[in-house]
């Protein structure tokens, strides 16, 4: 039998090494059809089309995204040819006792314990970068604390396992980001909404985050769902990195005591480049995904102006390409930092591009992207004179002549004070 997947992209990345031990499929097959005839550069899978899956005869599909609107859709298509089916969050169930336990825990051990959960084990380095920081502050916080970090992998493989050892009086702090809400379901909302069930007694706090639903069916769907969970746990407290975010569950919750308004984790990061900083090049950072706001006649326009100004334009983005989880976190954030100072100007509708930026000193020009996170988080740095927020391409031509070649040095504002108060939430 031909052992088929369907759907190329970063849950199949995220999952391969499982897949290709426990499953080893031979072709891969997505609606994208840019894909099909070509290799995947990660899997070395060939991609075909849907439209090819009739030359075949003995042969079923794991279905390989992680949205759930995505999987109900391939579904349909799928069954409409009546072709045996296979789930990915069916077959993790049955591989995953097979995996051993990726930590040491003893839960007899008396010592106050933090579980730091679910932070990345994919290609984002903005995320990475939250969760290295996330980790400083709270062994500054809590020196004495043992402190176990458990990535969105580690836990979508050991839900079970982790419910055996987290213990009442433990702490638990879902990592900081942008995935709460109906845009990111799959290691994102959906994760949030099981830790808070399966953790009724757990203090359980959600660091700095963004949390947006569509203005579509699919949104308000998700937003009911979600409330009525956050609400039923009494123990559960958010911190939100923008003030759309904050008033949102202002409107859930009846005690504020519970929300905290705190920067974006990766803001209270110390940075200093090794060596003397020559920059001669201006960098463009654009979103390729859901969550760009950008059409791509106002992206082409958007490039010609840059062009206009120097020849010297390179484009750049803050995906690293390496699914290897957080072995190489370090390394690959301090590389992509000295890179991010390198560049004489940089413009970006990527929230981490624009916050690598200002660590790094970098002038940059930030757009907004479609959750609006961008300009909402840009208001804890507004005060930085080369961080410069864009509302209009009309407005481009200036900014770009005020900011090109005009380094700053960056400082948290009131970081003291918000360090405070993340301890006051931890202690």
């Amino acid at each position: 039998m031909i052992r088929m997947i369907f759907g190329v992209g970063k849950t199949l990345y995220n999952n391969w090494k499982y897949i290709k031990k426990y499953y080893n499929p031979d072709l891969a097959i997505d609606n994208n059809q840019d894909m099909w005839g070509e290799n995947d550069r990660i899997t070395g899978l060939p991609c075909i089309s849907p439209y090819d899956l009739s030359k075949y005869a003995d042969f079923e599909v794991l279905i390989t995204v992680g949205d759930p609107y995505s999987v109900d859709s391939i579904s349909t298509q799928l069954a409409d040819k009546g072709i045996k089916i296979v789930y990915l969050s069916e077959k993790i169930k049955e591989w995953s006792v097979y995996e051993p336990f990726p930590l040491e825990v003893n839960i007899h051990n008396q010592n106050k314990r933090i579980w730091l959960v679910n932070t990345p084990e994919h290609d984002n380095l903005g995320d990475h970068l939250i969760a290295k920081v996330e980790v400083e502050l709270i062994k500054k916080i809590n020196p004495e604390c043992e402190l176990f970090e458990i990535t969105d992998m580690n836990y979508l493989w050991n839900r079970e396992r982790l419910r055996t050892l987290i213990m009442p009086n433990d702490i638990i702090i879902i990592t900081g980001g942008g995935f709460l809400g109906s845009m990111w379901l799959y290691n994102g909302e959906n994760t949030v909404r099981e830790i808070i069930a399966d953790y009724p007694n757990n203090r359980i706090i959600v660091f700095p985050q963004t949390v947006y639903f569509e203005k579509n069916e699919r949104g308000k769907k998700e937003f009911l769902k979600s409330k009525k969970i956050y609400k039923s746990h009494d123990k559960l407290f958010f911190c939100l990195r923008e003030k759309k975010s904050y008033d949102l569950l202002k409107s859930l919750f009846r005690d504020e005591s519970k929300l905290y308004l705190l920067p974006d984790m990766a803001l209270f990061l110390n940075y200093s480049s090794p060596v003397e900083i020559v920059r001669n090049k201006v960098a463009i950072c654009l979103r390729s995904d859901k969550e760009s706001a950008l059409k791509s006649h106002e992206k082409d326009r958007l490039i010609q102006m840059v062009k206009r100004k120097t020849e010297n334009v390179c484009f750049i983005t803050t995906h690293s390409g390496d699914f290897e989880g957080k072995t190489s976190r370090e390394e690959q954030i301090r590389n992509k930092l000295d890179e991010i100072a390198s560049y004489s100007l940089i413009i970006t509708d990527t929230l981490h591009c624009m916050i690598f930026a200002a660590i790094c000193g970098t002038p940059c020009i930030a757009i907004d992207n479609l959750s609006q996170k961008v300009s909402s988080v840009y208001e804890w740095i507004r005060e930085l004179q080369y961080v410069k927020f864009c509302m209009n391409l009309d407005d481009m031509d200036s900014i770009i002549n005020k900011l090109f070649n005009c380094p700053g040095k960056f400082v948290l504002p009131n970081r003291e004070r918000f360090e405070a108060e993340i301890k006051s939430i931890l202690c």
